[in-house]
């Protein structure tokens, strides 16, 4: 919230790890912030605080970053985040 407004929102969902079944996970499904709040720490302040407030200690985080947003993958790669897999798709007509 920046002035009482709310800027974002996350979706996300506790779940084991699907390597290592036997730890905590959680899988972030969106972490929006409205576009003219962008490029301002608040991102990073409010995932730090999804983290520190919600999501287990010693867990996990996998995201989806999409390959057709840049600024969105620039942003997690900010945040500590590493490549781990490719998810690739194709449309059968």
């Amino acid at each position: 919230m920046v002035d009482r407004l709310v800027i974002g929102y996350a979706i996300y969902q506790l779940r084991k790890d699907a390597y290592e079944p036997d730890q905590p996970g959680v899988y972030l499904c969106q972490f929006y912030i409205e576009r003219d709040q962008r490029g301002r720490p608040l991102g990073r302040r409010g995932f730090g605080t999804l983290v520190q407030d919600r999501f287990p200690v010693g867990s996990t985080v996998v995201i989806d970053g999409l390959a057709a947003n840049p600024s969105a993958c620039q942003f997690w790669s900010k945040m500590e985040f590493v490549d781990c897999c490719t998810t690739m798709k194709q449309h059968i007509t």
